[in-house]
């Protein structure tokens, strides 16, 4: 449903699917609603999904949901699922930032990441350039456990750096890698990447403290 006018328009999406299947991908009770309004140089909308069941391969999830939303230079985006094969407790993203009014920079000031057992979260704002993309310093923490991305792209220049410090890898979510695998131990991982993005170079270095294979 589409109104209002050239310069302020209107719009209004809503899909429901009881099945659907796209390259593997299995997705039982799809509903989509979508409102737009507002000018177009700051529009306000609203997106909602949520599924069902989504299947993939040995993974499942149920109770998907994706709210997002953007309302003048402000845009907030909560995402929530449970994975029975990685525990009990739902995995969780949320993400709060503002727009300059160029729409060119972003400066994100809310960003965290749960799942059992752990949760990492923005240890003070990013500014993001989106061009790029290039951050200025990303940093998440959960006690701890550090991921610090700084750099990015810059006129196809790369010019970046990610840095994992003290990730206890007993506490990765159960299913993202093989489970007979019953990984332990503290990761520190510095990569530099450098170069072009058609000809990138990338140097890491990874130390493992009290690594092993559980039996």
């Amino acid at each position: 449903q589409v109104g209002g006018s050239l310069t302020a328009p209107t719009a209004a999406l809503s899909v429901q699917s009881p099945s659907l299947s796209v390259s593997g991908v299995h997705v039982v009770g799809l509903s989509v609603k979508a409102n737009l309004a507002g000018k177009l140089k700051s529009p306000n909308a609203d997106l909602e999904a949520r599924i069902g069941r989504l299947t993939s391969g040995e993974l499942i999830s149920t109770g998907v949901t994706v709210r997002a939303r953007v309302e003048g230079p402000a845009v907030t985006l909560d995402a929530t699922a449970s994975v029975p094969k990685m525990g009990p407790d739902p995995l969780a993203l949320k993400v709060a930032g503002v727009l300059n009014q160029a729409r060119t920079e972003a400066r994100l000031n809310e960003l965290t990441l749960s799942y059992p057992g752990t949760r990492f979260a923005l240890h003070g704002p990013a500014q993001i350039e989106l061009s790029g993309p290039r951050v200025d310093r990303l940093e998440l923490s959960d006690g701890t456990q550090r991921i610090i991305l700084t750099g990015g792209v810059e006129k196809k220049k790369l010019l970046a750096k990610a840095e994992v410090q003290k990730l206890n890898l007993e506490k990765l979510p159960r299913g993202l890698l093989p489970s007979d695998l019953n990984l332990a131990g503290i990761v520190n991982l510095t990569a530099n990447a450098t170069g072009t993005t058609s000809a990138p170079n990338v140097a890491a270095h990874l130390e493992l403290a009290g690594g092993k294979v559980l039996t």
